[in-house]
């Protein structure tokens, strides 16, 4: 009897975020993307916005843990971050994917603009909690408490924010002032540098869209993003 011919097509390769447009940056703690000698981390989406850190003290190393048997990124609370030295997020708006888990801290920045302003886009540790920013306001949510691994999504559609957590919206906030355009880079596990403000805790994944995408493309990326690192996704 001859093979039915559908079973005979070859399997799929996955999924990629860079089949959806408008993707800006892709980073990825779950192959060798980044050089832990050298403190840079290599951007997947062909756009060229690599984050290093040039002082060997102030660079996350690859964690001892793992998360779904895949490599993670550890920022130490203190001193740790990598910087890209443009602010491709002063933008009214984008989608921001992480896929971490915070081990501690009040305060920290997973992706965010260098600047001390408040006012363009990033994924942030606020009050113990994870947290979008959009236009000088803060989606708080249930995101990013200790020992919780999750995928954090945050959309920012002209400075209103939306926050998702798993797959599950979980508060939204209007826009309460403009877009700041006065940064000059961004910046992995810290933001408000000068307040310290920097990530105890592990980051495996960043997707950012330079977009609002649709609902469909935002859940194929959360399914994208659980399957990978063992969570479940809504």
């Amino acid at each position: 009897m001859p093979m039915n011919n559908r079973l005979m097509r070859p399997r799929a390769s996955g999924f990629d975020p860079r089949s959806i447009s408008g993707l800006a940056l892709w980073l990825d703690a779950a192959d060798t993307s980044y050089n832990a000698s050298t403190g840079t981390w290599t951007d997947k989406s062909a756009n060229g916005r690599n984050f290093s850190q040039s002082i060997a003290n102030n660079r996350p190393i690859v964690a001892s843990v793992s998360q779904n048997g895949r490599a993670l990124l550890e920022f130490n609370g203190t001193n740790n971050q990598l910087i890209h030295n443009s602010n491709f997020l002063q933008v009214s708006d984008c989608t921001l994917f992480a896929a971490y888990r915070r081990l501690g801290g009040t305060f920290g920045g997973v992706i965010s603009s260098a600047t001390n302003a408040d006012r363009s886009p990033g994924l942030l540790i606020e009050n113990n909690v994870g947290s979008v920013r959009g236009h000088a306001n803060f989606s708080v949510a249930g995101a990013g408490t200790v020992n919780a691994f999750c995928i954090f999504t945050g959309t920012v559609n002209a400075g209103t924010t939306t926050a998702f957590v798993n797959g599950a919206q979980v508060d939204s906030d209007a826009a309460s002032s403009t877009l700041d355009t006065g940064g000059t880079s961004t910046t992995i596990g810290t933001y408000r540098q000068s307040a310290a403000n920097y990530l105890n805790g592990y980051i495996g994944e960043i997707v950012v869209y330079l977009r609002v995408l649709s609902t469909a493309e935002r859940r194929r990326l959360e399914a994208y993003l659980g399957r990978k690192w063992g969570l479940t996704v809504t």
